[in-house]
């Protein structure tokens, strides 16, 4: 199915990607900021990852302390 809208197109590949892998009260959650917001659900979903994972620096750095953790024991 083709879906001329392009927020139609990514509404569908949310609800078929993430939406059914998350709690149906985080995807209602998610909706409703993104309608308060008056932006779109990628970009808050985009957002809310950015603010709750860590850095790429971050983790690289995880990554060595645990290798070098685990070359020490």
């Amino acid at each position: 199915m083709v879906l001329a809208d392009p927020e139609e197109e990514l509404m569908a590949r949310y609800d078929r990607r993430i939406a059914t892998r998350i709690t149906p009260d985080a995807d209602n959650r998610l909706r409703l900021v993104a309608l308060a917001q008056r932006r779109s659900l990628s970009a808050v979903l985009t957002d809310v990852l950015d603010q709750v994972l860590p850095t790429a620096d971050e983790l690289v750095q995880r990554l060595r302390d645990g290798a070098e953790a685990e070359a020490t024991s």
